[in-house]
């Protein structure tokens, strides 16, 4: 312990500093001299023994605090004391002023208890105050979807099944397609009441701090079609084409068993295939048009599929898309080729309606 000399009454301040959340300031209570009977009386109306007292001020019995807390507590009746400031029975200071930041333990019940010790006489007095921290939590919850998984294919009643890691109390959220059907998981989606085709889950959690935690996935519902493999392509950047030209499906945004070979999607005899692809006119020469076909390497199979610009700077167009049902007589890689370009100098936007499209059925 430290010794404080002080007058014959004091204010002792146990300043912890304004926190970055605004929720306490500086505050010091000047030392007084005061004049008067000797022993200041208690909660029951007794002198303190020995004339000795140590009252804490603040915070308050049973106060919730957070950040940075001020603690003050009045001495009386010493000119010459030692001073120990104690956390749950584990002292934490021994000199005024000292700094006790909330953040640093964990929220809870914590019992704060200043100890006066006469130098002269050994009397010892105390008082103590039960507080409650309770920090701003700023961690978002980690939310997990383990069932399904990231482009499933999926049919019938759907079990979406999700973990939250958070250390405050949270609301649960479940969404298709942006639309709320669930408050809490595991949560049974009866997919047969959509159509077939991409839909996006997601799952959200809100802490009591307002905090977010999110995470979304992909699955592909096929309940009128058995859908063995998949995948679909994109491309990454415009493209300005001439007939003969092999379109540059490039990225690949899902795929299940199946894969992308250059801009092309690898196919094995035999099997049956649903293949769709689109295309979309970016800056063409105004009424110019765009044919487009399926490739298999050695010839053009399947229909044509046309794209027509309408005019104007920023327009772009789009009128029908290829869909082909196909069985390969022999392993190959299908690609996209333009058969007929009448845009000009104009390009393939890859936003919109563009892109490749392979299922095996």
């Amino acid at each position: 312990m430290v010794e404080n000399r002080s007058s014959l009454f004091g204010i002792i301040a146990i300043i912890i500093g304004a926190s970055g959340l605004g929720l306490g300031t500086y505050s010091i209570v000047n030392f007084q001299l005061v004049e008067g009977p000797q022993g200041l009386p208690g909660d029951d109306g007794q002198d303190a023994p020995g004339g000795l007292l140590v009252g804490i001020l603040d915070p308050d019995n049973g106060e919730t605090v957070s950040g940075s807390v001020t603690i003050e507590a009045i001495v009386y009746g010493s000119e010459d004391y030692t001073i120990s400031v104690l956390r749950n029975g584990t002292e934490i200071g021994t000199s005024i002023p000292m700094a006790w930041d909330t953040t640093s333990i964990g929220d809870g019940w914590w019992n704060i208890t200043v100890i006066l010790t006469d130098t002269v006489s050994e009397n010892v007095v105390q008082d103590q105050v039960l507080t409650y921290v309770k920090n701003v939590d700023i961690e978002a919850p980690i939310v997990t979807i383990y069932d399904p998984s990231e482009n499933d294919i999926l049919a019938g009643n759907i079990t979406i099944r999700a973990l939250v890691q958070d250390q405050s109390e949270y609301t649960l959220q479940v969404l298709i397609n942006d639309k709320l059907n669930a408050t809490s998981v595991p949560y049974i989606w009866d997919s047969s009441k959509v159509n077939d085709g991409w839909y996006n889950i997601t799952v959200i959690a809100i802490d009591d701090d307002g905090n977010i935690g999110i995470e979304s996935i992909f699955v592909y519902i096929s309940n009128e079609v058995s859908i063995k493999a998949y995948i679909k392509l994109r491309m990454t950047d415009y493209q300005t084409v001439n007939t003969g030209h092999t379109v540059q499906f490039n990225y690949t945004i899902v795929s299940y068993k199946m894969n992308r070979v250059g801009n092309g999607v690898s196919l094995e005899s035999g099997k049956t295939y649903r293949i769709e692809a689109a295309l979309n006119i970016y800056h063409g020469a105004a009424g110019g048009f765009l044919g487009y076909q399926l490739h298999n390497g050695n010839s053009f199979f399947g229909s044509v599929a046309y794209s027509q610009y309408p005019g104007g700077d920023t327009s772009f167009g789009f009128i029908a898309n290829i869909l082909e049902f196909y069985t390969p007589f022999t392993d190959m890689v299908i690609t996209v080729r333009i058969t007929d370009d009448n845009i000009g100098l104009g390009q393939i936007n890859p936003h919109f309606n563009t892109y490749f499209i392979v299922m095996e059925l």
